[in-house]
């Protein structure tokens, strides 16, 4: 039977990535917004999500509600939305936030085993068509692994059948991410005519089953850490249309405004060198309407990390109409940090103590001593070892952690 029909491929959405930063959540929020009025657009017969549409287990109620509103753009034109949950959106526990939206309504449950037993997927009928859709969950540390051994997986036959997932695979892993253990390819279920995966933020296509399947990763509709930022092959969805059987796709932009990446790599330099490249890089640039990010690498030779004036290279590029400037200074590294050797069966708290000790007084504060400060050092790593409670939401984790801090520095 001849088969016609379309349908988005989203994935790794990760709403709420961006708390702290109104403009990149608001250009987030929009990425997903502009997916659904696209799929909306294309007259698509469903849409599938194929994980991480959170960021977490637990996302705030504002983005809930955000999500709540686009997914409802869809049920209100009969559009279904099959989706699995991803190794963020999913709790150790085994429950998901995506059980609200499965219970409202707004999204079908792909992962839906039958006869614990001996366990088997049940495929989801399209409607009362011939198509067949099913999926397996992400989980963290590949700890979903084992659920594609205990869980017998057939395609329907004399059907388009869909498997969706969330995991990378290990013969077509990034080389970003080489070090990473992916699913091996032959962890699939055989079968199926089109393999809807999630979890790497790149695109990626390909053949598998002698030529008779396809395999695809969607990408990101939004960059979701700074990483993701200026790279090639992400930050869209993908339109799938089966015309006759065949399968043909197309990236779809879902991004509102461009980016600029501002990347210095330095071996060994002086303060005034980098302040000096990144004038120059500043001086040059046209920022207008767009999202900065900033990366500077290298290792400061006449002073620290602090010394080097971000804030006005930051302030230059706002003046010259970026949106937003996002900074990674990860890799700005000083050479006056001390090296610590430590006894062999040294304790945590001895290690932390001795670390705290040596490397005080490196940044000169007004009207405090070494004492005080390696008191303080000390307290700031009581407090960030503290971790999130179960159920606990980021917004009161985060109200927790920075009263702990200003009581920390009585303020």
């Amino acid at each position: 039977m001849l088969m016609n029909f379309k349908f988005a491929h989203i994935a790794d959405c990760h709403l709420d990535t961006y708390s702290r930063s109104n403009v990149l959540q608001n250009e987030l929020n929009l990425s997903f917004s502009n997916a659904i009025e696209s799929a909306i657009k294309n007259n698509v017969n469903f849409v599938l999500i194929c994980g991480d549409l959170f960021n977490n287990a637990s996302p705030t109620l504002s983005t809930l509600v955000f999500a709540i509103e686009n997914l409802k753009k869809l049920k209100d034109r009969k559009i279904p939305v099959y989706a699995i949950a991803g190794s963020h959106d999913f709790m150790p526990s085994g429950h998901t936030i995506l059980n609200v939206l499965n219970a409202a309504d707004l999204t079908i449950n792909a992962y839906n085993p039958v006869n614990e037993e001996n366990a088997e997927l049940n495929l989801i009928q399209h409607r009362d068509t011939n198509i067949y859709i099913g999926g397996i969950i992400g989980r963290i540390r590949g700890l979903d692994r084992q659920l594609y051994d205990q869980i017998k997986i057939r395609p329907k036959e004399n059907a388009f059948n869909i498997f969706m997932f969330h995991n990378g695979i290990e013969e077509f892993k990034p080389k970003i991410m080489k070090n990473t253990e992916f699913l091996p390819l032959s962890c699939l279920p055989k079968g199926f005519n089109y393999y809807a995966a999630g979890h790497i933020h790149e695109f990626f296509e390909t053949k598998i089953n002698e030529g008779k399947s396809t395999l695809l990763f969607p990408g990101s509709p939004y960059p979701t850490n700074i990483g993701d930022f200026g790279q090639q092959n992400r930050n869209q969805y993908v339109l799938v249309e089966v015309r006759d059987n065949n399968i043909y796709t197309k990236r779809i932009r879902t991004y509102e405004h461009d980016f600029v990446v501002l990347n210095i790599e330095m071996k060994k330099a002086k303060i005034n060198e980098i302040e000096a490249k990144l004038d120059n890089l500043v001086k040059n640039t046209d920022f207008s309407n767009k999202v900065v990010i900033l990366k500077v690498k290298a290792k400061i030779e006449d002073g620290k990390a602090g010394d080097v004036n971000i804030s006005e290279v930051e302030d230059k590029i706002m003046k010259r109409g970026a949106l937003v400037v996002e900074k990674n200074l990860s890799g700005l590294t000083s050479g006056t940090i001390l090296k610590t050797r430590f006894d062999k069966g040294s304790s945590a708290r001895e290690i932390e103590e001795r670390i705290a000790g040596e490397n005080t007084g490196i940044v000169k504060i007004d009207g405090m001593d070494a004492e005080k400060e390696k008191k303080i050092i000390l307290e700031l790593i009581n407090v960030l070892k503290i971790s999130k409670k179960p159920g606990q939401t980021n917004a009161v984790y985060e109200d927790e952690f920075v009263a702990s801090c200003r009581k920390i520095f009585d303020v």
